[in-house]
């Protein structure tokens, strides 16, 4: 929320269940944030966002519950509104470690799984893409020289140990210790799913 205000978002509505996180984005200056459970305040919201940015949430639900939460996103987006979701990758060796070092950790995602819930709740246009290390300055360039290396050593490990994959089984290979998907809100029907 922070860098879209900063970047002159008008229009932006952030819900956190936890009241310290509230603080100190009140702290930074960050506007119309409320203390909410997004299973309460998501469904009096129909229709109403451009955009719905879930950042580390999913990993925190049950395979129900994601799917139900996808189910309000989807129902409280706009026609062709996008959702950004961010979370642990547990195909990556970091990653993997940041989905279990966290006892409130319910679900791991790889890039596949991902995908194929977003796809579920019937979003289109989704693309996964990996959090790789930007260039601004010195420090963070050597460190994003060095991912990409390092980035290599992965891609041949994996080519080793489990092929190149065929079929359903191929996988989008991401190698970041977190991931984030975009998908679109398209008008095509829902399929409500449970599980």
């Amino acid at each position: 929320m922070f860098f879209l205000q900063k970047a002159g978002y008008k229009n932006v509505v952030g819900i956190d269940l936890s009241n310290e996180s509230i603080v100190i984005a009140n702290k930074m200056g960050i506007k119309n944030i409320e203390q909410a459970d997004m299973f309460t305040f998501l469904p009096s919201h129909r229709e109403k966002f451009d955009m719905i940015i879930a950042s580390h949430i999913i990993e925190h639900l049950s395979k129900q519950e994601i799917l139900a939460l996808l189910d309000l996103i989807y129902d409280s987006l706009k026609p062709n509104g996008i959702v950004l979701i961010r979370t642990p990758n547990a195909t990556s060796r970091a990653g993997i470690a940041r989905v279990f070092m966290d006892f409130t950790h319910e679900t791991g995602f790889n890039p596949t799984s991902l995908h194929q819930v977003l796809e579920t709740c019937n979003f289109s246009n989704i693309m996964v893409n990996g959090e790789e290390p930007v260039f601004f300055d010195l420090k963070s360039s050597a460190r994003a020289i060095l991912w990409k290396c390092l980035k290599m050593y992965y891609k041949i490990f994996s080519l080793i140990e489990i092929g190149t994959g065929r079929g359903i089984y191929k996988f989008n290979r991401i190698y970041t210790p977190d991931m984030y998907a975009t998908a679109t809100k398209t008008d095509t029907g829902k399929n409500n799913v449970t599980i």
